[in-house]
């Protein structure tokens, strides 16, 4: 008998011990950040393109974003209170593509009542360039030149966002791993139990 009590007390201790650790298996939070090419590029003669997305180098361009002052007074009358920057990209294309160029760029969190703006850095400063379209994970615009890039939101939607799973749709490996070992547990109370009354 004592055996027993001594496998059942390990056994909840076990169990106890992986169910504290579920918080650090939960599925990490939505992010808007993920800009993407996900659909048709067109250059000024109806071509398709390649376009290359690479992190941003230039701290001048993304220290003008930071300021809230700045960003409202370069989209003017397009600036919804709350509106931020989302994300930004060193957007590419090869030389000698004929412009102006559209792009449609995959975007967390963005859907098809999102207001979205997309700035062009210029080199000395950030201007609005024109969007063509916002959809579900989706927003197209033409630009005249390229180099940064930046897209700005009012809102953030957690349902049109790419590769995450909820934590109330997904069950962790570690739950899995709980209950099968309590299965064995209860298995070895059940057959050290028999065993000892025969």
């Amino acid at each position: 008998m004592k055996k027993i009590k001594q496998l059942a007390g390990f056994c909840a201790a076990a169990v106890l011990a992986m169910s504290m650790s579920l918080g650090a298996f939960a599925a990490p939070s939505p992010s808007a950040i993920g800009i993407v090419i996900s659909g048709k590029t067109e250059d000024a003669n109806g071509d398709e393109f390649q376009v290359t997305l690479e992190e941003v180098t230039d701290d001048e361009a993304k220290e003008k974003l930071e300021d809230a002052d700045y960003l409202k007074e370069i989209i003017g009358d397009d600036y919804i209170e709350g509106m931020s920057v989302a994300d930004m990209k060193d957007v590419l294309v090869p030389e000698g593509t004929p412009m102006p160029v559209t792009i449609e760029f995959e975007v967390n969190g963005v859907n098809k009542d999102t207001k979205v703006v997309v700035l062009h850095y210029n080199g000395t400063e950030w201007e609005k360039v024109e969007v063509n379209a916002v959809a579900y994970r989706s927003v197209t615009a033409t630009f005249s030149s390229l180099s940064p890039v930046a897209f700005i939101l009012d809102e953030f939607d957690e349902t049109a966002v790419v590769g995450t799973t909820s934590p109330k749709t997904g069950m962790s490996p570690l739950v899995i791993m709980a209950a099968f070992g309590a299965v064995i547990c209860v298995a070895g109370i059940i057959a050290l139990g028999k065993k000892e009354r025969a």
